[in-house]
């Protein structure tokens, strides 16, 4: 044995007496060797119902995580999450998935557009204070049976003090709202029941002004919450709307732009654009093609060829070489694929979703 190689193992043997040395002292689940632990050095995620989406976010969402969708009004907030509902119930149908609706505005027939089975979608509209609700979700997380948890919104909370209050002259008490979120954020995620669930939990939240006016210098909007909470946040998505979809002079649908402006699974500042039409949900065949080209799974310029570029394969369909002669052609071969009962559209969803996640 080299002197080099003596040194490491030393080192090694070092190392395993401390870990069991703080395992004997404060239990076997106190400590752990980070890559010797996979479920802590791999990251799960779920899909997010979108490609693009799962393109920027390194994947997808993470389960046992907090993340957060802010926005504007009608921007495409609770879409997104629909859009992983959507998913979760074909992906994992032995799982629930809920939401917890405090604006009282979330669209059956739109969500059932968007491919959501709400047979199968739990739904509470609690006329109840914030602390009331927070002991629902800690009640729902500990059942482990949960794969999403929506709450929609958290600026619909609503302190006990202040829903118990008659007197509508009372200003409501500054930071009081925080306060409780910070203290869920200890009870939910510092205590590990939420990693330990599995559960993806997503947080929808409302943009008001800042405090203090206009600023020449950053955005001149926040989130709802206080500081403890964007700090629990794996992921946070800004949603904003772009152009509406037009077909002569009748709005079709819109584009609903995202940004991931944190990600702790993944590099952050990503963007994807969603096309969302009213009467059909997402065109997720013009989804496939465009993030098939943008990670080589469609490979070449005019001529686009299929292949795994994670092992060089290229994949034939009927026989010969899986060429099409570009990104309509392509769509075209996945459409008369899907009529025909063929697995063209499978096999690539199966190759890029394994890309997007290597």
């Amino acid at each position: 044995m080299s002197e080099e190689t003596q040194i490491v193992t030393e080192a090694q043997t070092a190392r395993l007496a401390l870990l069991n040395q703080f395992r004997k002292e404060f239990g076997p689940q106190s400590m752990f060797l980070l890559g010797q632990d996979e479920k802590l050095s791999n990251i799960e995620v779920r899909s997010s119902g979108s490609l693009l989406l799962d393109l920027a976010l390194g994947g997808g969402y993470p389960k046992g995580r907090i993340i957060e969708f802010s926005g504007p009004e009608g921007a495409g907030k609770t879409t997104l999450f629909d859009l992983a509902v959507a998913e979760a119930q074909i992906v994992e149908p032995e799982k629930e998935n809920a939401i917890i609706d405090l604006e009282q505005s979330f669209s059956p027939p739109w969500a059932r557009t968007l491919g959501v089975d709400i047979d199968r979608l739990f739904i509470a509209q609690p006329d109840t204070y914030a602390e009331k609700i927070f002991d629902l979700l800690e009640s729902m997380i500990k059942s482990n049976r949960f794969a999403y948890i929506g709450l929609d919104s958290v600026a619909g909370l609503v302190l006990k003090s202040e829903f118990e209050e008659q007197d509508w002259e009372k200003e409501s008490r500054v930071g009081g709202a925080s306060k409780v979120l910070a203290k869920a954020m200890r009870k939910l995620v510092n205590s590990g029941i939420l990693t330990k669930s599995g559960t993806t939990l997503i947080f929808i939240n409302q943009l008001r002004d800042k405090i203090g006016g206009f600023s020449m210098y950053g955005t001149p909007t926040d989130t709802t919450g206080g500081r403890s909470i964007k700090h629990a946040y794996s992921q946070r998505i800004e949603v904003g709307r772009g152009e509406y979809k037009k077909k002569g002079t009748d709005v079709i649908g819109q584009q609903t732009k995202l940004k991931v402006a944190k990600n702790k699974i993944a590099a952050p500042h990503k963007t994807a654009n969603l096309d969302l039409y009213y009467e059909d949900g997402v065109d997720r065949l013009t989804e496939l093609v465009l993030v098939a080209k943008e990670i080589n799974v469609l490979a070449g310029g005019g001529w686009l060829t299929f292949q795994n570029p994670l092992t060089g394969e290229i994949f034939e369909q009927y026989g010969k070489e899986g060429r099409f002669n570009g990104a309509p052609k392509t769509r075209e071969a996945l459409v008369e694929d899907i009529e025909a009962g063929g697995t063209l559209y499978a096999h690539m969803m199966e190759v890029v979703q394994t890309v997007i996640r290597s």
